[in-house]
């Protein structure tokens, strides 16, 4: 069945405010499929080993250190005579051992992430509202020009019909028809494409920056530390641990209607 001038302006409309957005659409779901780990990882960081738990054995001092002061009375210096330097007792010292730190929560808390769909963003139905008002004011705005196109294009479809049923004499005659019409039809639908993303462009521009910054608002309000975006989910995760379901993370729909709620 073909697709009405609305329904392709519509579609074209949802591509191009995804492709604005800073989140770009991926082909595939997440849903459909979770990610495998990959095998042979090694840690980033090697762990430091801990210093033993034991006071090491003081070493034994010196015997020519620690031998008794003779009894036998000493002559006093005189005057002339220097009094002899006094000697230092060396005593070894164990070295210190340091007890390793507790580990603190901040070290072992597990840094929290969430999941944000971007199709379901720009999604007309469901998604943001805004982006699907920008959507409906671009088809009302180029509707003219989208339905000058479709009947173009019927023209030339129904030349290129007519060529290839002619006669070689006949075909010579429509030839440079056919093509002038071809080269018209590419010409305006560029002219459109050029027109049509500018002013996707300049009214979506202004949504995704706010887009943006609600999306930091709201996952910092929950504590996570890192975004993934739904669409790239089998694409950018490299590890699941058991057990956890990836629905549990995806915020989408709070975030949408979180935005909505402020962005009416």
């Amino acid at each position: 069945m073909r697709m009405t001038s609305h329904g392709r302006l519509r579609h074209v409309a949802t591509l191009l405010i995804t492709a604005c957005l800073s989140l770009p659409a991926a082909a595939q779901p997440w849903e459909s499929a979770r990610p495998k780990p990959l095998s042979g990882l090694r840690p980033l960081v090697q762990p430091t080993p801990l210093p033993p738990s034991h006071t090491p054995e003081a070493a034994p001092a010196r015997t020519a250190d620690l031998k008794p002061t003779p009894t036998k009375q000493m002559a006093k210096p005189t005057a002339a005579e220097p009094r002899p330097a006094a000697r230092a007792l060396h005593i070894p010292v164990p070295p210190r051992v340091v007890a390793p730190r507790p580990a603190t929560a901040t070290a072992t808390a597990r840094p929290s992430l969430i999941i944000i769909d971007s199709r379901r963003i720009t999604d007309p139905k469901g998604g943001v509202h805004q982006l699907a008002l920008i959507a409906d004011q671009l088809i009302h705005e180029f509707a003219d020009r989208q339905a000058a196109l479709d009947q173009l294009k019927r023209e030339v479809d129904a030349a290129q019909a007519e060529l290839k049923a002619a006669t070689p004499e006949q075909a010579k005659i429509l030839d440079p028809k056919v093509k002038a019409q071809q080269a018209a039809f590419d010409a305006q639908t560029a002219a459109f494409m050029t027109a049509y993303n500018a002013r996707s462009s300049a009214l979506v521009t202004p949504v995704q920056r706010q887009v943006n910054d609600a999306l930091k608002v709201f996952a910092t309000s929950r504590g996570a530390m890192a975004v993934i975006d739904g669409a790239h989910f089998n694409d950018l995760v490299l590890m699941l641990q058991n057990g956890v379901d990836p629905h549990a993370l995806d915020l989408t729909t709070a975030f949408i209607d979180s935005y909505n709620a402020q962005h009416r």
